[in-house]
């Protein structure tokens, strides 16, 4: 299966955001409510700092309702700070190993930038060592979907023209307030879901753009 199959295949709907919860006890908490209300996804990123954390609840309340770790979609998302080569598969490694799995369902670039400055020429470098990184670990097993997250036409055009493998997720805001429609547009058609952030709950596009793949 390959990884466009295997996200609408397999991604649930709506998940439960973990940005801005560190505080291990709270974290349990949504996690165990999220999971007995029904939630089978969990979105975290390396930048969220609560991987491990995560890690450690899943290990304990995933048998508490009966579930293994193939009942769960889990995301991460590569940090700017890890861009690059070697950082990027150590660390990919490492959130493998905080979060207590032999593999994420999906892996995403955060940003697509780095830790310098934006206009450095050097991140567009870091962007496709990345990603040639994620593509190796997909082809490993250790990741079985790879995409990205806040990446507009002009940096997705980019990966297009450097790599055979299509970024199975675009992962950004869209809401009421701000409207990026002629990147749905793109996403659409170019077999890329189009993945909502709002508020803690994250949504596949097809909830707002019908047959978007």
């Amino acid at each position: 299966m390959d990884h466009h199959s295997y996200v609408k295949d397999k991604m649930p709907l709506i998940g439960m955001g973990t940005w801005q919860i560190r505080k291990e006890e709270t974290l349990h908490k949504v996690i165990d409510e999220g999971l007995k209300e029904g939630y089978r996804f969990i979105d975290t990123a390396q930048v969220y700092g609560n991987e491990a954390a995560i890690g450690r609840i899943l290990e304990k309340v995933l048998p508490q309702h009966s579930l293994k770790r193939e009942d769960i979609w889990i995301t991460s998302k590569l940090g700017p700070a890890n861009a690059g080569l070697k950082a990027a598969r150590k660390s990919i490694e490492k959130s493998l190993k905080d979060l207590k799995v032999d593999y994420l369902d999906l892996m995403l670039i955060h940003w697509p930038g780095s830790s310098l400055k934006s206009e450095n020429p050097k991140n567009k470098v870091l962007r496709q060592e990345s990603w040639d990184v994620m593509c190796e670990m997909m082809n490993e097993g250790k990741l079985k979907a790879i995409g990205v997250s806040n990446f507009e036409i002009c940096h997705l055009e980019e990966l297009k023209k450097s790599s055979t493998v299509v970024p199975a997720v675009n992962q950004v805001e869209y809401h009421p307030h701000f409207h990026q429609d002629e990147l749905v547009n793109y996403c659409r058609d170019n077999n890329i879901h189009f993945q909502v952030i709002q508020n803690r709950i994250f949504q596949r596009c097809d909830i707002f753009v019908p047959g978007v793949q």
